[in-house]
């Protein structure tokens, strides 16, 4: 009792000291909650700002200021609804909501944030400076619930900032407009929630390799990548954005910085929509343990790009600026990543580094390189494994899926449909577009039960050493080239089996250049441009090409040519094909030819 008693004194104090300094009545209550809500753990102070119109900076961080003053105490502050200006950039602390319904701010600033956790200067408070936060130690429990908050164009920072802390939520806030790099970007957060947020009308302002996320998720490792504070690389982890809406930006949610080893872990981006937006709509850079799932993607430079090495290694860093910074060794060999459940369209645009509905990609540096700032990046595989893509509904200008470097990948009961390409776009140009495509050596796939249509150039490619172990089941058509081709000494460690090929403009199938395939069974192959299954330059089928159901070929049912083996060609159907229905040749081999039906073919059925 007499603790109670202690507490309500203080509180009533508090109460008469804000309604002195020109506040609204306010309220004490006791909180406790979940994460992803207000959690502050301690008795709460209501205040609401006494304000008519007009500049409300001083006013609001005054607010701002009582709550970093009383430790005791959490402050949840409301402003009226209205539209307000200010004038500075607001610092907000520890243990604080704003309630901002139907509350427009304009900020006028030329320079700063307009909302930023902390203060670079170490008063009278004692603070310390957010150059000096470490960890996740800084700020905890910042709710912000709703209010449009509107950028000065000719602000050259992003709207707003929050980092090194615990449970930061925006929750159906907007931001319109932006001057800077970013509209939100964090850093170092564990536990960072954005749920029912507006990003939108964020013109990408200069040229070059810079890119421009609406919502970043960064790491503390250099000033240059995000100044004024403590760069111990301390990376985000349990992330949730859900809900949201993004529009008009140049990229959408994600991350463009990486430090080597260091991964972002247990990210969620769910169900939220991307429309016009002119690059990717979610990039996901060294991300563990993540969830794109249900997220609708409409009108975009390109969807889903999930990656654990950039393109450019000087981009790279290998180390942070706190001389304290311990490296971190992780190399997850599989990402727990999975893109599920989501409806894409995509479309060329002349910011957009490739048109693609999902990218995963990895690369392998044969030596060191140099990374930023001049350190180097040590020599090994940076591939991404272990994602999961599955039940997306992609509709493309480009490619379906693009695969480089990536191994033990899931690729599964995805919709594919090539439409809206554009003559503008050098790649339709040089027919350079699949519906899913593997290469850099990109091994140990799964690629199964997938409907193509459509595709520029084949429906299904695997090339340049790379592998899959299943390739089944996959429904493909109107392919402008193969319906599924594999060459430059790529192989199949399981069947081609069960799938089924309509009008590919060539080859139903195609193997070559050295390329090895365990068996190819049971296939249906219709309407081929070229030959229902192909094989050129020195390829191996190590088991049977089997009880295949080859329709109308262009040219031969089946081929072989220039030193390729096959270990039999048994129990296949070849009806109607324009030349022969089993052709081998030119130093091909197939150790057992038996049981074939073939008729209508014009050409003998069978020529050695």
């Amino acid at each position: 009792m007499k603790k109670k008693g202690v507490a309500h004194v203080v509180a009533v104090f508090v109460l008469c000291f804000l309604w002195g300094l020109g506040f609204l009545p306010v309220t004490a209550s006791a909180s406790n909650g979940a994460p992803g809500v207000w959690n502050p753990g301690k008795e709460i102070i209501s205040l609401t700002l006494d304000v008519r119109s007009g500049d409300i900076t001083d006013t609001f961080q005054d607010a701002l200021n009582m709550a970093r003053k009383d430790k005791s105490h959490a402050y949840e502050i409301t402003v009226p609804a209205g539209t307000y200006k200010v004038s500075e950039g607001l610092h907000i602390f520890s243990n604080t909501k704003l309630n901002m319904e139907g509350v427009t701010i304009r900020f006028t600033a030329k320079e700063g944030n307009i909302l930023v956790t902390g203060t670079s200067i170490i008063n009278s408070l004692k603070d310390t400076s957010y150059s000096k936060v470490t960890g996740y130690g800084g700020y905890e429990n910042i709710y912000i619930n709703k209010g449009t908050w509107v950028a000065n164009p000719k602000n050259g920072s992003s709207v707003m900032r929050f980092f090194h802390g615990r449970n930061i939520v925006l929750d159906g806030m907007t931001v319109d407009n932006c001057g800077g790099r970013h509209q939100v970007e964090v850093c170092a957060l564990d536990g960072f929630y954005v749920k029912g947020c507006t990003f939108k009308n964020y013109s990408r302002k200069k040229s070059g390799s810079s890119k421009f996320e609406a919502l970043q998720l960064d790491i503390p490792c250099a000033d240059s990548v995000y100044k004024g504070v403590h760069e111990d690389g301390t990376m985000m982890r349990n992330v949730y954005v859900e809900g949201c809406t993004f529009s008009k930006v140049p990229r959408g949610v994600g991350t463009h910085t990486q430090l080597v080893g260091s991964y972002h872990e247990n990210v969620y981006i769910r169900n939220n929509t991307f429309t016009n937006v002119a690059e990717e709509a979610i990039v996901a850079l060294n991300y563990y343990n993540c969830e794109i799932s249900g997220n609708r993607i409409e009108n975009c430079g390109a969807g889903v790009l999930v990656q654990t090495m950039k393109k450019n290694s000087s981009t790279v860093y290998a180390f942070t600026e706190d001389v304290k910074y311990k490296k971190a060794k992780n190399f997850y060999s599989d990402l727990k990543t999975r893109v599920v459940n989501n409806t894409i369209t995509v479309k060329y645009t002349k910011e957009s580094d490739e048109v693609q509905g999902v990218k995963i990609y990895g690369r392998k540096l044969s030596k060191a390189e140099k990374g930023a700032k001049g350190k180097k990046i040590p020599a090994r595989d940076y591939y991404a494994g272990g994602v999961v893509v599955s039940g997306n509904i992609i509709q493309t200008a480009g490619h379906g899926m693009h695969l480089m470097d990536a191994k033990k990948c899931v690729i599964t009961n995805n919709q594919i449909t090539g439409k809206g390409f554009n003559k503008k776009d050098p790649r339709v140009k040089q027919k350079k577009y699949d519906g899913i495509f593997l290469e850099k050596a990109s091994t140990s796939n799964s690629i199964s039960n997938n409907n193509i249509k459509s595709a520029v150039r084949n429906g299904i490619f695997v090339y340049e050493k790379s592998s899959v172990k299943d390739l089944s089941n996959n429904v493909i058509a109107s392919s402008g080239k193969y319906g599924i081709g594999i060459g430059n000494k790529s192989k199949s460690t399981g069947a081609f089996t069960k799938n089924t090929i309509n009008k590919s403009k060539s080859s139903g199938i195609f193997i070559s250049e050295s390329s090895t395939v365990k068996s190819i069974k049971e296939n249906t192959i219709t309407s081929s441009g070229g030959h229902g299954i192909g094989l050129w330059k020195k390829c191996k089928v190590t088991g049977a090409i089997e009880k295949n159901i080859i329709t109308k070929s262009g040219d031969k049912g089946i081929s072989l040519s220039t030193g390729c083996n096959v270990a039999s060609i048994v129990n296949n159907k070849i009806t109607t094909a324009k030349k022969n229905g089993i052709f081998i040749y030119n130093k091909s081999k197939a150790k057992k030819i038996k049981g074939n039906s073939i008729k209508g073919t014009k050409k003998p059925a069978i020529k050695k």
